[in-house]
């Protein structure tokens, strides 16, 4: 059996359902979070025994995740699934609702 490593982007309150959902997945192993708020970050990280960054760029570039879940306002979704996607994550997660228009959402699909 597979183990998929996960990242989060963005330590808002659905983060933790995500968060818990990962730790539930015998299959998924919750490797790390990103936020631009380091006290968010922060906090997080220590709840869930994970590392936290302040970039998520950086983050997916380093943790090299299979899984990344964007659990964050609806405006940054579009721009952080297509730098997701361009580092050939195999699955992408996102809030709904997925983007701030048809546009983003068009671009996201097709990326």
């Amino acid at each position: 059996m597979n183990t998929y490593r996960g990242v989060i982007i963005g330590c808002g309150p659905r983060a933790h359902d995500h968060a818990v959902a990962y730790r539930n997945c015998k299959q998924a192993e919750f490797v790390t979070v990103a936020d631009i708020d380091e006290g968010r970050a922060r906090n997080f990280s220590e709840k869930y025994g994970v590392r936290y960054y302040l970039n998520a760029e950086e983050m997916v570039e380093q943790e090299k995740p299979d899984i990344v879940t964007i659990a964050t306002k609806e405006e940054p979704r579009c721009q952080l699934t297509i730098m997701a996607a361009r580092y050939g994550v195999m699955a992408i997660v996102a809030e709904k609702p997925m983007a701030s228009n048809i546009s983003e959402a068009r671009r996201m699909v097709k990326v």
